[in-house]
């Protein structure tokens, strides 16, 4: 992927014009697509694994966190288990505790908020079991933060709302100081919108709206949970715009 991935280059240019970012948004889209036909939920959308190939088009990595991913790091690690007769479960077990939870198990008394600790930049919530949550912070969809569910589509439709926002604006519209005011900020859906309109300096009406129907708290009625990619693909957003890959 000799163009490197999409991290550094809006480190180098700071955000991308509108029309640059529908059109990498929309290959986006189109992969997502793919996958989720596939039944592939890719939980770790990023720019840092959105790379770029020699002829410009994206190609997505790291599906370390995909239901596939986890089902072969979990028998990979029963398979060392297994050749080095080890019985006693260790730490790197803890991913797989909150990946196969069921929903009904997963509901937590949010009464009182459970004690945080970092573990290599990743925070950890701690009650009876240790779970490590899943995906990246910035991306992170307010569900899993929860603890409620991250086997809905609907996670990668929220990375998919804050990739397009930073593409546009060059910042994860929950960006802090801290891992822990991150997730407050989007739990709280906390996040400073750019002038919107039709001036240079603006953000347009149709991108906003794209990122506010993608920014829903609600899994349910998130743009996306529905009828899955064809509910972006008919937003105004892309009105009058042929994506193909």
């Amino acid at each position: 992927m000799v163009g490197g991935d999409f991290s550094s280059l809006l480190e180098n240019y700071g955000c991308l014009d509108e029309h640059i970012a529908r059109f990498y948004f929309g290959e986006l889209v189109l992969a997502l697509e793919s996958l989720h036909e596939l039944g592939i939920i890719h939980r770790d959308l990023k720019p840092q694994n959105i790379m770029l190939d020699a002829t410009g088009h994206i190609k997505l990595t790291d599906f370390g966190l995909s239901e596939q991913g986890v089902k072969k790091m979990k028998s990979q690690h029963n398979f060392m288990n297994q050749l080095f007769g080890q019985k006693k479960p260790k730490k790197a077990e803890t991913i797989f505790t909150f990946l196969g939870k069921k929903e009904n198990e997963s509901q937590k008394d949010m009464s009182k908020p459970p004690e945080r600790r970092r573990d290599r930049g990743k925070t950890i919530i701690k009650d009876k079991k240790v779970h490590r949550l899943v995906g990246t912070p910035d991306y992170m969809a307010p569900e899993i933060i929860r603890g409620d569910d991250c086997n809905s589509k609907s996670v990668d439709w929220w990375s998919m709302g804050v990739i397009l926002y930073e593409f546009i604006v060059g910042v994860p519209p929950f960006n802090d100081e801290t891992v822990e005011q991150v997730y407050q900020n989007i739990l709280n859906l906390k996040m400073e919108w750019p002038n919107i309109g039709k001036d240079e300096d603006c953000i347009s009406e149709e991108a906003a709206d794209l990122i506010k129907k993608l920014l829903d708290p609600n899994p349910a009625t998130r743009l996306g949970s529905t009828r899955g990619a064809i509910e972006i693909k008919e937003h105004p957003f892309f009105k009058g715009k042929r994506i193909i890959c």
